[in-house]
């Protein structure tokens, strides 16, 4: 057992009995085993109610206890009171997508009236300056997603914590992953990933990008204005502003996720960026133009949502791009550029729904997730869960969204 799998309890055991020091008999009626655990024991086994990762449950007790509170969840997984949680294939043994939907083919996504969002996935990180790995985050999200949200149809999934039903009546398709086999900086995988965006838009669905480093950014604002008329904004959440004064010409000899935002911004019809969470200390003072906003730091958390959308025109088109190191190191350690004072998962899903439900979405993308090494589990699982919450908030109908829902609206 790795302390990052995803694991939760079995819930075919059953309560059998109850000791008057607190100890619990647990009886499975499929396999007849019966086990007793003690008060402590009980406690640490709740905290896999919800699937998680042994690091995360493990993370908030004190440290000289957490490798004989490892050795019990050990146990636990041998004696059947804990199990994997991963991402099941089909019944042809095929891989399953995004929060385990079926893959599919771009051809079938686009032409299919009832699917509403298209996954891709980019595995590149050749436009990164300092730590690579995020071309692996593709496949480490699907992975981990299901265990946070995987819906046996269309309804969805009852959300406790929300009190109704998240992405009801919504169909995810996933077609899968752009990449190269030996990565060029800004070659064709990016025109790739630009023409799957352009059709996803194009069929009036609503493209989700899941990266690789945050130049693919570029390519995806450029299939989704090839597809559309008149003007888009983009809601940018990040530590970093990568931005230095808008960029024109030859994108392909300097693009990297560091100035990603100049490139956009030179899009002339990328008509306003908004940028929250954004902390890393630089030499120069910004030549922030009339197309860029700033919410620094955590500024945004207990702003008044109207002095928010205020810098969100109503009349455009917003596309959502979230670099994962806007959340602080606590919760997301396992990305290439960290910056301490972020928001916390919690924080980050509240301000994105709260903006994203106010307003048109066009794309989603989630970018900088390195999949693998140390904490790359639980990173993994902060980032899946705040896509599926901003999905939710993007694809849901809402009386406070100028013109409709997402998806009838491109």
């Amino acid at each position: 057992m790795n302390a990052d799998d995803v694991l939760a309890v079995d819930q075919g055991f059953v309560v059998r009995g109850t000791g008057p020091d607190g100890t619990l008999t647990l009886w499975s009626p499929r396999t007849g085993t019966e086990l007793q655990l003690s008060r402590s024991a009980h406690a640490l086994l709740s905290r896999f109610a919800v699937p998680t990762a042994p690091s995360v449950a493990l993370s908030a007790i004190p440290e000289s206890a957490r490798e004989p509170a490892l050795r019990a969840v050990t146990a636990f997984v041998e004696g059947g009171l804990l199990r994997s949680y991963g991402v099941a294939a089909d019944s042809s043994g095929a891989p399953r997508g995004l929060f385990g939907v079926p893959m599919t083919t771009l051809g079938h996504a686009v032409t299919d009236p009832a699917i509403d969002a298209v996954v891709v996935g980019v595995e590149y990180d050749a436009g990164a300056s300092a730590r690579g790995g995020s071309k692996t985050a593709p496949d480490a999200l699907r992975r981990v997603a299901a265990s946070l949200f995987a819906p046996r149809s269309d309804r969805g999934m009852w959300d406790p914590a929300l009190g109704r039903r998240i992405l009801d009546g919504i169909r995810i398709g996933d077609i899968g992953n752009i990449g190269d086999v030996v990565q060029m900086r800004n070659g064709p995988v990016l025109d790739r990933l630009a023409g799957a965006v352009e059709a996803v838009t194009a069929a009036r669905k609503l493209p989700v990008v899941v990266g690789g480093d945050h130049s693919i950014t570029h390519a995806v604002v450029r299939g989704i204005l090839a597809a559309s008329e008149g003007a888009i904004g983009l809601i940018h959440l990040d530590a970093h502003t990568d931005y230095f004064r808008p960029a024109r010409g030859d994108w392909r000899s300097s693009l990297h996720h560091g100035n990603v935002m100049s490139w956009v911004a030179g899009e002339e019809r990328v008509e306003r960026i908004a940028q929250f969470g954004v902390r890393q200390r630089v030499d120069d003072d910004p030549e922030f133009g009339s197309k860029t906003v700033v919410w620094g730091g955590r500024s945004s958390i207990d702003a008044d949502i109207n002095d928010l959308l205020a810098d969100l025109p109503a009349h455009l088109g917003w596309h959502v791009t979230i670099d994962v190191d806007v959340l602080d190191p606590a919760y997301m350690p396992s990305t290439g550029t960290p910056v301490p004072g972020g928001f916390s998962t919690h924080e980050l899903i509240d301000l994105v729904c709260r903006l994203v439900s106010r307003r048109r979405i066009v794309g989603v993308d989630i970018v900088e997730l390195i999949g693998e090494g140390e904490g790359a589990q639980r990173s993994a699982l902060a980032a899946a869960d705040v896509l599926a919450r901003t999905l939710d908030a993007a694809l849901r109908p809402s009386a406070d969204r100028p013109t409709g829902t997402a998806s009838s609206s491109r």
